[in-house]
């Protein structure tokens, strides 16, 4: 075959080739699926060189149903976004936790549990479990010293009946509840059965003003402000109120560029004591309040 031929041939299959290939201009992005992912877990470090973490996924479009591909645990994870959580942590027997070494803690904030899940004591540490509905009212502070553990009446308030809670009373017990204050406490106060030994600032919310609730803060219980559920304000798919604390948030020490790092917090009422939801690093935290 003469060579003008072969050419005719080389340039009509350039072309076709070539005018198969989509337009960059028109390839559409992929969509990213609504809802806010979980922060990062505390647990497990990623400062181990000789493990090698395999994502499970590279975009949203990878995870079923309404899942999102989410960076938790040093690696790409396909996680249930942020929803409201309103239910309460199963009960943990922390009666074991005084001869027990346990793992660090996987997480310290209900913002890094997926969907419904809350940060609670379970194991021996905090860590991303599946919540559980309760009944109106508040469980009396749990004693602090039990000299016998009774066996188990009931393992959640549906094994009580009329308005009878189950609680911790050295042992799991139905028990009539304290009437309690309007609000929602920062953090679950489940995660009470995390602290073996505790002293308490407060037992009940009428040991506190009105407006305020006896709350888990700084490992033990006190008297404190409360998220109030009738002005709620839309984060993601997570319902919050921001209720500012009094100071000021540290001056930001350096320009920070995107990605920022997943919040650690979101409102001033998601720290602990008069701590203060700032980003004084590129990364929302809870950080003590100016002088």
């Amino acid at each position: 075959m003469s060579p003008v031929p072969c050419l005719v041939l080389l340039l009509a299959f350039s072309y076709v080739s070539t005018s198969a290939l989509p337009d960059p201009e028109k390839i559409l992005p992929i969509p990213e699926k609504p809802g806010t992912c979980p922060a990062d877990v505390d647990y497990p470090r990623c400062d181990n060189p000789a493990i090698h973490y395999l994502p499970d996924c590279d975009q949203d479009q990878d995870c079923e149903g309404q899942k999102k591909c989410c960076f938790s645990g040093c690696k790409n994870r396909c996680l249930i976004p942020l929803q409201v959580k309103k239910d309460s942590c199963p009960y943990f027997n922390h009666s074991i936790c005084v001869h027990v070494k346990p793992l660090p803690s996987e997480c310290h904030s209900d913002d890094q549990c997926q969907g419904t899940d809350r940060c609670c004591c379970s194991g021996c540490n905090r860590r991303c479990v599946s919540t559980v509905t309760v009944k109106p009212g508040q469980c009396p502070a749990p004693k602090t010293k039990c000299f016998k553990i009774d066996s188990a009446q009931c393992k959640t308030d549906s094994n009580c009946t009329g308005n009878k809670k189950c609680c911790d009373r050295c042992g799991l017990k139905c028990v009539t509840p304290e009437k309690e204050h309007d609000g929602v406490c920062p953090t679950s106060i489940e995660n009470l059965s995390c602290l073996t030994f505790y002293k308490t600032l407060c037992n009940r919310d009428s040991d506190c003003p009105r407006k305020q609730k006896c709350c888990l803060s700084e490992d033990t219980l006190q008297c404190q402000a409360v998220k109030n559920e009738d002005v709620p304000k839309l984060f993601g798919d997570l319902r919050i109120i921001k209720m500012e604390k009094p100071g000021s948030c540290p001056s930001p020490t350096k320009v920070c560029k995107r990605p920022i790092l997943p919040p650690l917090c979101i409102s001033d009422q998601n720290c602990p004591g008069a701590k203060k939801c700032c980003t004084p690093e590129c990364q929302d935290t809870c950080q003590d309040p100016s002088p």
